[in-house]
């Protein structure tokens, strides 16, 4: 995540005595960018890695997808393969979290490095063991696979690794941390309509709150609703906060979140809190969704070093899940179905039998409590079943990371086989409108965006992007004109709004959008115009059509 990056490279690698480096679609004001992964320690996002690794260096990208150059991979790569590779919050790598990103090419990432003898470690929190167990078979190295799981008193999923033969088990127990974690968690489930109030009461409580929602039009009606009843007395005390705010929106409402979580008040937010969002609250409202997404939300609650901690410690944490209330498609908003109702399911079964959950630790040290672990244990993780394709695709990618070949090699292969020579199913799109005297940005994600811009102009013959007059999307790109950085606002070459089919609006790829030709050269950066009426300041993004149906 492009928040998590700005916070290891600010708070965990700067002043650290090496020279520093960052990785990410955003600029950090002071940072030091190095897509060539140059620097001694580099923090990136696993997009950009996935890229330099599979031989599209991400400083080239568009050259070597638009066929204009094959790119200076080898650069990329001899940095990587003569490092240690680290994979932080390995959970959301897997399908676990984001299930957009392409599981395959992860795990040949993971195999060729370990085959190659690049030191490779993996981390996270909440991972099944089954799932442990497949990146383990992937991993390889003089000494096999070492797993250093850190837990004073033992749990299932402990034993099941004891019987593991692909990992060498070590055991770590860190007393001092435990005791200090040792808090009295309290999980109830409440229906959609409780939300609002409880949310209210905690507030009344001097309590900080955090509630998670899983869709952003979720978020904004439930952020609606509290500051209805707050009224202009408790502004200062509610902010929203999601992936579809602005840059200058998004740096405002951590700039509040702050005030919040020294204050008391309450933060709504969508998954987005789950990694890289510094909250410390110690009540949680959530929707139902998977295991591991409930534990990383849990997890933002009664952090060690907040001013809620002490609070914590002596009243407890609360956790309240939000049970769902139907099933469309086999989803529950954006979660497998299954797996959302089978969580919620061993949460009841669990607090029927008077059992605690803790979730904090690994292995529970109160009698009548168990941990978090043993509901990831017997919630099924995704992508457990591998086609006969699947493990012949991933072998190909093995091959070819391994091979002397570039990425013309990779597009073929992924041509033959009938998939998208992209490390995502979807891509990120920058929208830019103008704030303030300048312009703002917003990215979105281009299937999302498509779709209800689509639908948006089928019904009104309007649509969120600025089209000119001949039909096309205006492109807003930045050239250095006289030694400074200027504005300049062209046509798009490609996105049109005529292109309907079936229903479904259908542009041409937002990736040749980045190479919008100035008057005096290419474009450094770009983004499409976006209508003002479809972003409203501090809520973010929203289509003015039906928008509680379609976020």
């Amino acid at each position: 995540m492009k928040s998590l990056v700005e916070d290891i490279y600010r708070r965990k690698f700067a002043e650290r005595g090496f020279k520093v480096g960052y990785q990410s679609q955003e600029l950090i004001k002071g940072g030091f960018k190095s897509p060539f992964f140059l620097r001694e320690l580099v923090v990136s996002t696993l997009d950009s890695f996935i890229l330099n690794l599979y031989k599209a260096p991400v400083a080239e990208y568009h050259r070597i997808i638009d066929e204009i150059s094959l790119g200076h991979y080898y650069v990329p790569l001899s940095s990587i393969l003569t490092s240690t590779v680290v994979f932080d919050e390995a959970h959301m790598y897997l399908g676990e979290v984001d299930e957009s990103i392409s599981v395959q090419m992860v795990y040949a990432a993971i195999n060729t490095l370990s085959d190659l003898g690049v030191p490779v470690v993996v981390e996270t929190a909440t991972m099944n063991t089954r799932v442990v167990e497949k990146i383990a078979e992937r991993m390889k190295g003089p000494r096999g696979v070492q797993l250093v799981y850190v837990v004073c008193n033992e749990n299932s999923q402990v034993a099941k690794l004891k019987n593991m033969g692909a990992v060498e088990l070590h055991l770590v127990c860190d007393e001092e941390y435990e005791e200090r974690n040792l808090i009295e968690w309290k999980t109830s489930l409440i229906r959609n309509h409780e939300v609002v109030d409880k949310a209210l009461k905690a507030l009344e409580e001097g309590r900080i709150v955090l509630v998670v929602r899983n869709t952003v039009g979720k978020a904004i009606e439930t952020y609606r609703q509290l500051s209805n009843r707050l009224g202009r007395e408790g502004d200062g005390n509610i902010v929203l906060i999601h992936g579809r705010l602005s840059g200058g929106d998004r740096k405002h409402a951590v700039e509040r979140m702050e005030t919040v979580m020294e204050n008391g008040g309450i933060v709504v937010s969508t998954q987005v809190v789950e990694a890289g969002v510094e909250i410390n609250a110690n009540v949680l409202i959530t929707d139902s969704c998977p295991i591991e997404n409930l534990a990383q939300r849990t997890g933002r609650l009664c952090r060690e070093g907040a001013k809620v901690f002490s609070d914590c410690r002596e009243r407890g944490g609360e956790v309240y899940i939000i049970e769902p209330d139907s099933v469309e498609n086999k989803k529950i908003d954006v979660y497998d179905s299954r797996r959302v109702i089978t969580t919620v399911e061993t949460v009841k079964k669990y607090l029927g039998e008077g059992v605690g959950i803790d979730w904090r630790l690994l292995g529970s040290r109160v009698e009548g409590r168990r941990s978090f672990v043993e509901i990831l244990e017997e919630v099924e993780p995704p992508g457990l079943e591998e086609s006969i394709v699947d493990r012949v695709y991933e072998d190909l990618l093995k091959n070819y990371l391994e091979a002397d070949e570039s990425f013309e090699v990779f597009k073929r292969m992924h041509e033959i086989m009938g998939k998208k020579p992209f490390f995502r199913s979807t891509i990120q799109l920058k929208l830019a409108f103008q704030q303030g005297g300048g312009y703002d940005f917003v990215s979105v994600d281009w299937d999302w965006f498509a779709k209800l811009e689509g639908k948006l102009i089928e019904k009104t013959g309007r649509g969120c992007l600025d089209y000119g007059e001949d039909g096309k999307a205006r492109v807003l790109g930045f050239e250095y004109l006289d030694g400074r950085e200027q504005p300049v606002v062209k046509p798009s070459r490609f996105i049109t709004r005529v292109k309907m089919e079936k229903g479904k609006l259908n542009l041409d790829s937002p990736l040749d959008l980045y190479q919008v030709e100035g008057e005096r050269g290419i474009a450094r950066f770009t983004a499409l115009l976006l209508n003002k009426e479809c972003y409203e300041p501090g809520i973010g993004l929203v289509f003015p059509l039906e928008r509680g149906q379609m976020q």
